[in-house]
Formats: structure tokens, sequence, C-alpha cells
């Protein structure tokens, strides 16, 4: 087994790859790799499974694994320097829910249709706009915080519906998800539970691994991105249903999710 490396100088590289790399390996980076097309086989850590199009792997480094497939495929790698994706996950409250995530088990996530069309697009972008380095890096960063988001939208979100949580957490989580409650804070949900602020905090942590102020947050950005897909509201009359009064923190939130502004979401799903 042979070790990969990153250069010192680089903090995220991307490409798309259509071969098959059957030699185990491990990274000194981590590594998020996505079906675009095909199918398959991929080990790591021992663990053997297929994967198809709209799949995701997070790897992490020292993480061993190698591919193949009998079809032709293509898949995207974005290779993020330890310190800068280490950096980021910590700044967002991410930290835990990452580190934490057993590598012994499949980490395969399946993208939905929308998301794997916007990532295309922001891939589209880096090959065709990308006049400069640091044009570059910044779209290279976009990308890869918007797979990021993505990644641990289907941890926290899809497989919270899979699990058995008490009647306490049950009764605050239904109350979020109800429509006539998006455009409220997290401190009002709070009140309607009756708990008190550090039990309120308690419970996110524990079954969640976010702050419930963050957690509410992406509940409402996932709610507006719907609103700009399927209506033709205006993105202010979106922000306020969606609990913001003020559209510049809006952009800037939703962006911050989804690697770029809501007019830029909308404008995207028009064209695609």
């Amino acid at each position: 087994m042979f070790k990969k490396f990153l250069p010192e100088t680089e903090s995220i590289i991307f490409y798309c790859l259509g071969d098959d790399y059957p030699k185990p390996h491990c990274h000194n980076y981590w590594e998020f790799l996505i079906m675009l097309k095909g199918k398959i086989t991929h080990t790591m850590n021992g663990v053997t499974e297929y994967l198809s199009k709209n799949d995701i792997v997070l790897l992490k480094p020292n993480d061993v694994h190698c591919f193949s497939g009998n079809t032709p495929h293509s898949h995207l790698h974005i290779l993020i320097n330890e310190k800068v994706f280490e950096t980021e996950i910590k700044s967002c409250d991410y930290d835990i829910i990452i580190c934490t995530n057993p590598t012994t088990k499949s980490q395969k996530y399946y993208l939905d249709k929308e998301q794997l069309d916007n990532i295309e697009t922001i891939i589209h972008s880096l090959q065709t706009l990308s006049s400069c380095k640091q044009t570059e890096l910044k779209l290279s960063k976009i990308l890869f915080r918007t797979v990021l988001n993505y990644y641990l939208y289907h941890i926290l979100i899809k497989e919270s519906s899979h699990k058995k949580y008490p009647a306490s957490f049950t009764n605050i989580y239904n109350l979020i998800l109800k429509k006539e409650n998006i455009s409220k804070s997290i401190e009002d949900i709070r009140i309607l539970c009756g708990y008190s602020q550090s039990q309120f905090y308690r419970l996110f942590i524990k079954y969640t691994s976010l702050p419930p102020v963050r957690f509410f947050q992406n509940i409402k950005l996932n709610h507006a991105a719907h609103l700009l897909k399927t209506t033709d509201f205006k993105i202010i009359d979106i922000s306020t249903e969606s609990g913001y009064c003020s559209i510049s923190h809006f952009n800037t939130k939703f962006k911050e999710l989804y690697g770029i502004t809501p007019c830029q979401y909308r404008q995207n799903k028009l064209k695609y």
C-alpha cells in the first residue's frame, strides 16, 4: 500500500476521473468522491460496496481505499488540505459530526438530483469561467462548502428520519418542521416547548450534534431553496417567510449553505 500526498501549497484540488484505481492507497488529506455516471466497486477500510450515480463518499486522512468498474464510469474527486477541512467544520459546529462518524461502516449517501445538478453547475463554472488562480481558488472553496453541506444534510436530516427519538425531542422536531413555525425564531420554539435554554441546548447536542440555532437555520434555508425552485415568489418575500428580516443576512446564510446566492440558485434552476 502507498500514500498519496497533497502539496502543502494546495488547499483544495478537484478533478473528474473515468479510470479505475484498483491499488489500495491512503492520503494525507480529506477527499470527497462523488459518482457522476456509471457504477464502480469501492472498498474503504475493508468495507466493499457498489457506488453509482449520485452516491457520495467522504474519506478521512489515512482511510485506505481502492475502486474499479466493469462499465464506463466517471466520478468527481475533491481533495482538501487537512487543516483547511478541519478549520471549516469547526467554524460551523460540524466537527463533532464528522469526527465521530465511524469509518468502519459505510460512508455512502445519495445526493438528490438537484444537489448533483448544482455541483455540476459549479464544476462547469470552474472549467469555463476561471481566468486566474485566485478566481479558481474561490470557486473551488464554493464547490467544497456546497458538497460539505450536502453531505452533512444527509447525515443530519435524512438519517434523523430513521432514528427513534424520545418524546422530549420528537415534539421539538415536529414543531420545527411545521410550516407555520418556519418564520419563527428558535427562541420562540424553545418557549413553546417549555424548556430552559440549557436543557434545550443539551437536547440538540445529544440528538443532532448541532446547536439549536444551527439546526433550525438549515431547516429554514432548505425551505427557502424549495420555494426558490418551485415558486415565482420574490426573493425578499421568501426571505421573510423563512424567518429572515434582513435580506442581506438571508443572502449570506444561504450562500454559506448552498455555495451560491438565492438569485443564482433560482437562475440555475431555470437554466438546467
